[in-house]
């Protein structure tokens, strides 16, 4: 097995609280690094990989099955962003029985995966103190690399909403992503869903109705964050 080492800012075993697969028991491992660092990022201490614990292939897979569970879910900060990530995804991939990938898709990066879970970001993530908003715009909604994804592999989109301001945003991302990979609207919106801006249990508790109620009227699918309303806002969980 290879050799090279990956930053990793935690590995643990907890309920999958987003998505299609929310619910479901599995193995998280979370890598350290992210270039974006949305202002609504729960997981900002993954952001640097400086106080990360550099693990080799073998050390994350040993971790990863000890837990005796068959969903491994590799997350970060921004997986991409890993050098010789495949590798990594590689190694898991043979262990497992369902691998996901959650990413924002800033770059593609062929990857073996079961399911890539992307979380496209609109300007509701973008940092105030960022020097240039264009430049990191590119990179947050990477059109052509998310529109790759959704024809090659099986897919979710998640955006983060707030409220129906960002729905303009969600619309345009859809249509843009349509138009490159030559997936209708109407098939794109069976695998995309509205997630509530929440940075904990209470915000999460008064928003969800209201982006529940945003589903209903627009078509999209809901998705939960199962991990807020069991134990708030805590790492490893």
């Amino acid at each position: 097995m290879s050799d090279t080492v990956y930053p990793i800012s935690e590995i643990f075993y907890s309920i999958q609280g987003e998505g299609s697969l929310a619910g479901t028991p599995s193995v998280f491992v979370r890598l350290a690094g992210c270039p974006l660092r949305c202002v609504w990022c729960d997981t900002s201490y993954a952001w640097s990989t400086e106080e990360s614990e550099m693990l080799s292939v073998q050390a994350i897979v040993d971790k990863a099955v000890s837990y005796n569970c068959g969903h491994v879910v590799v997350t970060g900060g921004e997986p991409l962003a890993c050098e010789n990530i495949s590798l990594l995804l590689e190694a898991l991939k043979g262990v497992c029985e369902h691998l996901t990938v959650e990413t924002s898709a800033m770059e593609y990066v062929s990857i073996p995966c079961d399911l890539v879970s992307i979380s496209p970001k609109l300007s509701n993530s973008y940092p105030q103190d960022y020097d240039n908003i264009e430049e990191y715009r590119s990179q947050a909604l990477n059109y052509a690399a998310i529109a790759k994804y959704v024809r090659q592999y099986p897919y979710q989109l998640k955006f983060v909403v707030a409220g129906e301001d960002d729905m303009g945003e969600v619309v345009e991302a859809l249509e843009q992503i349509a138009q490159l990979s030559e997936i209708g609207v109407k098939g794109l919106k069976k695998k995309t869903m509205l997630m509530p801006k929440a940075a904990g249990r209470q915000q999460y508790r008064l928003l969800a109705p209201r982006i529940a109620e945003m589903c209903l009227k627009h078509d999209y699918l809901f998705s939960p964050r199962l991990h807020l309303e069991f134990w708030g806002n805590v790492k490893g969980t």
